[in-house]
């Protein structure tokens, strides 16, 4: 039977044994109402529980930016850490969400493309939720109700959950011709750096022993990977893996989305030779 709201509202609160970590990704951006609203909900039925809050304004149905964002943030959490991504949809979606079970926790989210975007190259089991009816709120009226029976199963998926595989990542692979690669620009944080859909293992792969540029930008050429944000003189290009091990353009002491302008979609281009 779906979850519903009379059952949340039923639902006793959690006697926790130990701290449990609640992070929510959300979409709603800044908002007190949308924010203080969650997170009063998330007390309301666990009260001793972490929680870890990660607001960000996306745009509608910015599938690749909110997997982006927690593909960087979902391995910096306590173990094991249960995340709710509290994003929209789309009106002319029918709601189906799916639960994601790792070594390092419990993931919940609409099904359609976050998850394994997010997840990619970890050993994940799948499950498909219920469907939510119009006009119901995935917090209160699955979220909470199903991860509250998680934590009382040990963080295992509920007998009754049939193992399904999620909707594939939307991620687009980088396109190659003559050793040139040409990359796209997925997120972008608020410092103006640029991630783009290359992880630091395929960038190795393809460049072991090889002479290669990164040109993000017209007469912008960078040539080695820098460790940190501060390796270049003040407003120098540069390129670095960080969180998530994707590959970034970053400005020393700058925005590289806005001397570069590389925005979420712009391409950049790798020439191995």
């Amino acid at each position: 039977m779906p979850f519903c709201c009379s059952f949340a509202q039923r639902y006793r609160k959690a006697t926790l044994a130990k701290p449990v970590f609640i992070h929510i990704l959300s979409d709603a951006g800044s908002d007190p109402l949308e924010t203080t609203a969650a997170q009063a909900m998330v007390y309301r039925f666990l009260p001793e529980a972490k929680l870890i809050y990660s607001a960000r304004r996306f745009s509608s149905g910015d599938v690749v930016s909110s997997g982006i964002l927690l593909r960087l943030l979902h391995n910096r959490f306590p173990t094991p850490t249960i995340h709710f991504c509290y994003t929209r949809i789309k009106s002319r979606d029918p709601g189906r969400y799916t639960a994601a079970f790792t070594d390092t926790g419990v993931f919940f989210a609409p099904d359609f493309g976050i998850l394994p975007l997010a997840l990619e190259g970890l050993q994940v089991r799948y499950y498909g939720l219920d469907y939510l009816p119009q006009g119901a709120d995935a917090l209160q009226d699955l979220y909470l109700p199903a991860a509250m029976q998680v934590l009382d199963n040990n963080y295992q998926p509920l007998p009754h959950w049939t193992e399904k595989p999620a909707v594939s990542s939307p991620l687009v692979s980088p396109t190659t011709g003559d050793g040139h690669y040409r990359l796209t620009v997925v997120y972008c944080d608020d410092q103006g750096n640029a991630y783009l859909n290359m992880d630091k293992n395929t960038f190795e792969t393809i460049t072991a022993g090889k002479k290669w540029y990164i040109r993000p930008a017209f007469k912008v050429a960078i040539e080695r990977i820098s460790t940190t944000y501060r390796d270049e003189d003040d407003g120098a290009a540069l390129a670095l893996f960080g969180a998530g091990d994707l590959l970034q353009i970053a400005i020393c002491d700058g925005s590289a989305r806005r001397y570069l302008g590389l925005d979420v979609a712009k391409m950049v281009l790798l020439e191995v030779l």
